[in-house]
């Protein structure tokens, strides 16, 4: 994962509601630097995709991104080795979008993918709950630490350093 890279996921509402009867603010579980000795990232990570069409997501970014070679079995990736990508699993959809070259179009395309489909996005940093609605994910975009890197680098490094003593 690069520091330009401002990640989300893609996740059915159907899903959502099955699993907590509402639609939470925040999915704890998605948000960047989640820890919980309860949960583990493979056996516990709850699958909101069960029951939903995961293949008809795939199909559509497959006509927007080229397929690349995955580091694992159990992903497909699409998108560009050095840039934007989507991972697809079998019970998650994964957005890397490469902030050092903004495609504005892309990220429209996946807000009306998200729209079409009944999903939310989650930004990783946040974990919160957004509609697909494209100036929502500007705004998160724009407020991501991997848009702040490519603005001022130094800075952000600087706060991620001080973080990690």
């Amino acid at each position: 994962m690069a520091i330009w890279h401002f990640k989300f996921s893609l996740l059915p509402k159907k899903g959502i509601l099955k699993e907590h009867t509402n639609i939470p603010l925040i999915l704890n579980e998605y948000k960047e630097n989640f820890v919980d000795s309860e949960k583990h990232v493979d056996d516990d990570f709850i699958d909101y995709w069960h029951d939903c069409n995961i293949a008809e997501l795939e199909i559509r970014i497959q006509k927007l991104l080229p397929s690349i070679e995955s580091w694992s079995t159990l992903m497909r990736l699409y998108g560009y080795e050095k840039g934007t990508k989507v991972e697809v699993w079998d019970d998650d959809i994964n957005f890397k979008i490469d902030t050092r070259k903004p495609d504005y179009t892309f990220l429209k395309e996946i807000v009306n993918l998200a729209k079409d489909t009944n999903c939310l996005l989650t930004p990783l940093e946040t974990g919160e709950l957004i509609e697909p609605v494209f100036e929502k994910i500007i705004e998160e975009y724009q407020n991501s630490r991997a848009y702040r890197f490519t603005l001022d680098s130094d800075q952000v490094l600087d706060k991620v350093h001080s973080l990690n003593k």
